[in-house]
C-alpha cells in the first residue's frame, strides 16, 4: 500500500514538473521540487530493497519446504519398501505352512490308507474259509442259524459245486431253498445251505 502511494507521490509531482516547465519558476522552488523527487526516489529505493528482502525470505523458505517435502517423500517411500518387505516376508511364511500342511495331509491321508489296508486284512484273514470240497465258490460259508449257512450264487457255480463245497446233497438245497429246478441259478442269488449231518 505504502509503496503504491509513494509511486503515485512522484507521477504527481513528475507531472506537475511538466505542467511548471513552460513556467519561469526560481530558482529556489527547483530546488524544492529537486529535494522532494530525490527523497520520493530514495523512498522508492528503499522500499524496493525491502521488498527484495522479503522476496530472498520467501525463496528460502520455499526451498526449506521443498526439502521438508523431499525428506518426508524419501521417508514414506522408505516406509513403503519396509511394509512391502514385511508383505513378501508375511506371504512366504504363509506359502511355507501351506506346504507343510499339505506334506502333512498326504502323510495322514497315507496312514489312514495303510491303517485301513491293515484292518481289512485282519478281517479277511479272521474270515470263516469256505469248505475244502473242491467247489468252485469263492464265497465263504457263514452259519445263518444252528441249522445251515447262507450262499451267494458266483459267476460259473453249479448247484452240484455248491453242494459238494458243502458236503450236502443237491436235492438237499433244492428242497430247502424251493428250488423248481437245479439246473436254473442266477449269480447274486442267495441260497441256503442245510448243515450236512455227520
Amino acid at each position: 500500500m505504502k509503496f503504491y502511494r509513494i509511486i503515485r507521490i512522484s507521477l504527481i509531482v513528475g507531472f506537475l514538473g511538466t505542467l511548471n516547465s513552460g513556467c519561469v519558476v526560481d530558482q529556489h522552488e527547483q530546488r524544492v521540487v529537486m529535494q522532494q523527487q530525490r527523497e520520493d526516489n530514495l523512498l522508492i529505493l528503499d522500499e524496493l530493497r525491502r521488498m527484495r528482502g522479503r522476496l530472498d525470505v520467501m525463496e528460502s523458505e520455499i526451498d526449506r519446504i521443498a526439502q521438508q517435502v523431499n525428506a518426508v517423500s524419501s521417508e514414506q517411500s522408505r516406509g513403503m519398501q519396509g511394509q512391502m518387505q514385511g508383505i513378501n516376508a508375511t506371504l512366504d511364511e504363509l506359502q511355507r505352512r501351506i506346504q507343510a500342511v499339505d506334506a502333512a495331509r498326504e502323510n495322514d491321508k497315507k496312514e489312514i490308507v495303510d491303517s485301513l489296508a491293515r484292518r481289512i486284512q485282519a478281517v479277511m484273514n479272521t474270515a470263516p474259509t469256505r469248505p475244502t470240497g473242491g467247489g468252485t465258490s469263492s464265497t465263504p460259508r457263514r452259519p445263518i442259524s444252528n441249522e445251515g449257512y447262507e450262499h451267494v450264487v458266483q459267476p460259473g457255480e453249479t448247484l452240484s459245486a455248491i453242494a459238494r463245497a458243502y458236503k450236502v446233497s443237491s436235492a438237499d438245497i433244492v428242497q430247502a431253498n424251493g428250488l423248481k429246478s437245479a439246473d436254473v441259478l442266477r449269480v447274486g442269488q442267495k441260497l441256503f445251505i442245510p448243515a450236512s449231518t455227520p
